[in-house]
């Protein structure tokens, strides 16, 4: 290759070459090592040294000094040039630039410099991507912590109401035994008096007295009883007694209790039928269901209105038990809450019926051991429909029985 084709391709090169004598002289260099600072007023001449060379980018503000002053930038240059280690350098417009420096065998430096911007973009972006992730991971580590911070919280939380509740529940419980000795001598006492056993009591007062005496005890052991059988049912320590059923039995058996209520309130209770297979259920925790949810409907049905009771196959495959009244009716915003212990609808006509409030609770808590779900709808003035579904596993095939029949008050 003769001088001429090697200086062309000398030129052609887009790094930057430049060569240095022994004296740190700059002797030749190529068209893109004069072009990396085109526009910025630097003038490269032959003679210049490296020294004076980096001086005078630095007055025109070329390089990017990196905090360092004018002279620790121009001696840690030179320090790498002479020591023949790599060196990058950023120039004010952003651009980075490596220069690799090589001794030659008479004594000259030849000086490599490329464009690495492009490179370090990309290192940045990794660099910041990686930032950015390690300040996720930690963003997510603390949250992380928080929300199990705040789920142990939450299960403490929840752990101190069911002990609190259990601990409500045992000294009702335990009072409610306590109470229930000296109430039923109380009872026996004064239907004793009321029904003048040992000869007249002298007053008629007496007797309405000892009525009076006769009805708040047996008002309260209603409510003693509720409430032995909510805790029973809270503490887990109601077992059931499964045994095959024929769902009328006690149905019918739970509507004669309930019949005499709704002769005095002159509510008609009526059967819509049972068509339903065998059950295989408990009949105790059946009767006590249905007992309480016809003497709810009766109490809050005004007089000469009806109360109906039916059972039927439901669209799942189990069976539904089903009491709609044509009574007061409660307000939507009871509807949700009556379930929970003590609590009764806010309308003024079901505020003056006595109560214990724990009738629902009650039916909720063995419809749900059971393994059954209890719903309820109820519009005012027209009336309540309350829905006990027991799922098809407690279904025993192969037994369905059709009883229609009617039970109706006076």
């Amino acid at each position: 290759m003769d001088s001429t084709a090697l200086a062309a391709a000398f030129e052609a090169l887009e790094d930057c070459i430049s060569i240095w004598d022994r004296d740190g002289r700059l002797t030749h260099w190529n068209q893109a090592f004069g072009d990396v600072h085109r526009g910025t007023g630097f003038v490269v001449v032959a003679g210049v040294t490296f020294e004076d060379m980096l001086r005078d980018g630095l007055s025109l503000d070329l390089y990017d000094c990196d905090g360092m002053s004018a002279d620790e930038y121009v001696a840690s240059q030179i320090r790498r040039r002479d020591a023949l280690e790599p060196r990058e350098f950023a120039l004010r417009d952003g651009r980075w630039m490596l220069t690799r420096t090589r001794r030659m065998v008479d004594g000259n430096l030849v000086s490599v410099t490329t464009d690495i911007t492009s490179i370090k973009m990309r290192e940045a972006a990794r660099t910041a991507a990686r930032s950015i992730e390690a300040a996720l991971t930690e963003d997510l580590r603390a949250a992380a912590k928080d929300l199990e911070r705040a789920r142990l919280e939450a299960e403490n939380a929840r752990l101190n109401a069911e002990a609190a509740s259990r601990a409500k529940t045992q000294l009702l419980a335990r009072v409610s035994h306590e109470l229930r000795t000296p109430l039923n001598a109380i009872i026996g006492f004064s239907e004793i008096l009321e029904q003048e056993l040992f000869g007249p009591l002298g007053d008629a007062r007496y007797v309405d007295y000892s009525k009076d005496i006769h009805q708040s005890g047996a008002h309260l052991l209603v409510l003693i009883n509720d409430i032995i059988d909510l805790s029973r049912l809270e503490s887990g320590s109601y077992r059931l007694e499964d045994a095959p059923l024929d769902l009328a039995q006690p149905i019918e058996a739970s509507m004669r209790l309930v019949r005499q209520m709704s002769i005095q309130k002159s509510v008609e209770l009526i059967n819509g039928g049972v068509e339903t297979p065998w059950v295989m259920a408990d009949e105790r925790a059946l009767r006590q269901i249905m007992i309480n949810l016809m003497s709810n409907a009766v109490k809050f049905t005004r007089k000469s209105g009806t109360v109906l009771v039916r059972a039927a196959n439901s669209e799942d495959g189990g069976v539904e038990i089903v009491v709609r009244d044509t009574g007061v009716g409660i307000p939507p915003d009871d509807l949700d809450r009556l379930f929970e212990p003590f609590a009764r609808a806010s309308n003024t006509e079901t505020a003056s019926e006595a109560g214990t409030g724990l009738g629902l609770a009650i039916v909720r808590s063995l419809t749900e051991l059971l393994g059954g779900k209890v719903t309820i709808e109820s519009v005012l003035d027209v009336g309540t429909t309350v829905r006990v579904r027991l799922p098809a596993s407690r279904i025993i095939t192969g037994a369905t029985t059709l009883r229609p029949w009617a039970v109706g008050g006076a």
